[in-house]
């Protein structure tokens, strides 16, 4: 019998659609036997108290360990150099008993810029010091076991970062403590350019994928679209990975064409005050103008200036979850959400979370 082209077509498809299923089973597979636990979470706040419902949130999803900002380093006036500024008020209140704390230093790059050789180790003491005094003050069933540093740094800066990096972690050897870094997307990408930071393992920052500053972004805190050149080297990245995955959400200000300021914790529902605030029919993006001059969260803002809402939805935490279990080696990780605040807990409270990695894991 002669095969007719509807034939061929029909078995195409057919062998296309067993193709995509074989697919799928081994990518759900390969899911179920991903581990996202233990379950961690950043705190990026100063203030020196955990709230109620904080605590709850941590308590109902059984959270062993916080990524606690210590302070940042930055260049200053004052003393012409890198020094430690915004420390975190301690002591800290009302956190779970037995937390395993891993101390945070956010690094600019401008403190790094033109530091003399010698003056790394210098700047190590100082760290070291701080770090280990704040630590002091912490409750004591806290348990340190980590440090990580966090700068995304550039070929500039790459080699006094690296060698701060290297002294640092042979100073905490001896307190039998690791050392990581965060390592964003474009390290990833171009690890020939960017280099690999010599500690013990990295956290990827799975968040802020596209350039907040442009108008035609419509959500760079999370989008697979931008992420997905960039994933090219994670499966061969030679250093042990953590996840950090995003659960805040923020307003983008811009006025006369550029991005004057980011609004962090605040109820959107504000926006639907149709007297002050137009909503903007724009595919795939929260676009809002500002029809008169107004206060949104303590920030003035004036009539024209455009507002986009940024967030995060389940569904897109539980396909980013995917994409990275398909593509990252099988092994025992940390997952951490950043980060912990009320507004963020409002909105990713303990069941969408428990529920998001049970969605996942089968």
């Amino acid at each position: 019998m002669t095969k007719t082209p509807l034939f061929f077509l029909s078995c195409s498809l057919l062998l296309l659609f067993i193709g995509f299923e074989v697919a799928c089973s081994s990518n759900q597979a390969h899911c179920q036997n991903f581990d996202f636990s233990p379950l961690a979470v950043y705190r990026w706040k100063t203030s020196s108290g955990i709230l109620p419902a904080e605590r709850a949130w941590l308590d109902s999803l059984n959270i062993s360990r916080m990524y606690l900002r210590f302070f940042d380093l930055d260049r200053t006036a004052e003393a012409g150099g890198a020094e430690p500024v915004a420390p975190l008020s301690l002591p800290l209140q009302n956190l779970p008993d037995n937390l395993d704390v891993v101390p945070v230093v956010f690094i600019t790059n401008r403190c790094l810029q033109n530091l003399p050789k010698g003056k790394t180790e210098e700047l190590t003491e100082k760290l070291y010091r701080k770090i280990k005094a704040m630590s002091s003050r912490l409750p004591k069933g806290c348990q340190i076991s980590e440090w990580q540093m966090d700068c995304d740094w550039t070929r500039e800066t790459r080699g006094t970062y690296f060698q701060l990096l290297q002294q640092i972690k042979e100073r905490l050897k001896k307190d039998g403590i690791s050392l990581s870094a965060t390592i964003r997307l474009h390290q990833i990408k171009y690890p020939q350019i960017t280099g690999i930071p010599p500690v013990d393992h990295g956290m990827l920052m799975f968040y802020n994928m596209s350039d907040v500053r442009q108008p035609h972004t419509r959500n760079s805190i999370l989008d697979l679209t931008a992420a997905r050149p960039y994933l090219d080297g994670l499966e061969t990245y030679p250093l042990p990975l953590d996840i950090a995955l995003p659960i805040f959400h923020w307003i983008v200000v811009r006025r006369e064409g550029k991005v004057v300021q980011l609004l962090s914790g605040l109820d959107e529902s504000a926006l639907q005050d149709s007297s002050r605030f137009q909503k903007l029919a724009e595919n795939k993006a929260q676009l809002y103008r500002v029809q008169r001059s107004t206060y949104l969260n303590a920030y003035y803002l004036y009539a024209g200036d455009s507002l986009r809402v940024e967030s995060v939805q389940p569904d897109s935490l539980q396909k980013a979850l995917e994409e990275l279990c398909r593509l990252l080696p099988q092994q025992t990780r940390f997952t951490s959400l950043y980060q912990l605040d009320s507004s963020a807990i409002n909105h990713f409270d303990h069941e969408k979370i428990r529920q998001l990695f049970q969605k996942t894991a089968h």
